[in-house]
């Protein structure tokens, strides 16, 4: 299956552990943002100008797209990235249909938009359980 994992920026090693998991799987994961972030030592650097923003950008929202599971892993404090992408999951669910698993960890009563998800867990763990029972 086809992933895409949202996770906070500052929660990197956390989101890398996942992705190799997922991985590990079977499944494959439609882009990894940790990469980018790793090469450029910054999640938002600020130096950079509006095509720049947009090109990293239009990658993450391109991972999406190709998802056939999008899995918010709900980070301990709030993330901008996550927020935007969980909607933007959301959105092309209700129009498209894909990704057609919104899954959602982690403390999922810190956002109203958790109610989005198809399947939601209260760990990450128990979210990596339900990708192990759809290899």
């Amino acid at each position: 299956m086809r992933v895409y994992i949202a996770a906070s920026s500052t929660e990197l090693e956390l989101a890398e552990w996942y992705m190799l998991e997922v991985r590990k799987l079977g499944h494959e994961i439609t882009y990894d943002w940790t990469r980018n972030i790793r090469a450029v030592g910054l999640a938002n650097p600020t130096d950079w100008d509006l095509a720049r923003r947009f090109t990293v950008a239009e990658r993450n929202a391109e991972g999406i797209q190709a998802a056939a599971c999008f899995w918010a892993i709900l980070p301990m404090h709030a993330s901008l990235g996550v927020s935007w992408e969980l909607g933007y999951a959301s959105a092309l669910h209700w129009r498209m249909g894909e990704p057609n698993l919104i899954l959602i960890s982690g403390d999922w009563r810190s956002t109203v938009f958790s109610g989005h998800g198809t399947i939601v867990r209260d760990t990450h763990v128990k979210a990596l359980e339900v990708l192990q029972s759809l290899r």
